[in-house]
């Protein structure tokens, strides 16, 4: 190999790595650009996820709730019933309903307008930020059934925000479930 090639071949893989070298400061720069957006496209999926979880216990623990309301007997003490069907409710949720869940609140309602037995009226406790307050004759939410049949009602709700890096979104969650009251 003559010196005049030998040189030649050095200049070209000099000339090559300070081009990949510019190729690396390039690709920091992209980098720079990108990075913010991608950050925050994964917080937000998180947060969106984290919802969504929440979301989910809500409605579990209402349908969970409702259908153990709806088989617990009432015995002699309907406000007693009501608090234990809101204290299923509340664990249920496994920590979404504590007292201290940003809007929490937990319904529950014993309807029955039409009967003669001592606990055929409708009766409510509310919970919210661990305060509980029983109500006479009002329910939790409308449900369309006939008034002549007795049913058991949840409902509950909670605050939970989205955040990316840029915004934040406030929603809230919420859910309801009816049973017919299968017990005496």
């Amino acid at each position: 190999m003559s010196v005049s090639a030998s040189r030649s071949h050095q200049g070209t893989a000099a000339s090559s790595r300070s081009l990949r070298g510019g190729e690396r400061g390039a690709l920091l720069v992209e980098f720079a650009f990108v990075a913010p957006v991608l950050i925050m496209f994964v917080l937000g999926t998180i947060t969106m996820g984290l919802s969504y979880n929440r979301s989910i216990s809500l409605n579990n623990s209402a349908r969970e709730s409702a259908r153990y309301g709806a088989t617990l007997p009432v015995a002699d003490d309907l406000e007693g019933w009501l608090n234990s069907v809101a204290d299923v409710a509340r664990d249920a949720a496994a920590g979404d309903l504590s007292a201290s869940a940003p809007g929490q609140s937990i319904c529950v309602s014993f309807v029955h307008t039409n009967g003669t037995d001592i606990h055929d009226r409708t009766l409510t406790v509310i919970e919210t930020s661990g305060n509980r307050v029983v109500i006479a004759g009002v329910t939790c939410f409308e449900d369309g059934r006939g008034s002549d049949e007795r049913r058991v009602q949840v409902s509950m709700q909670r605050n939970s925000d989205v955040t990316t890096a840029v915004f934040t979104s406030d929603g809230v969650l919420s859910a309801q479930s009816v049973a017919r009251f299968e017990r005496a």
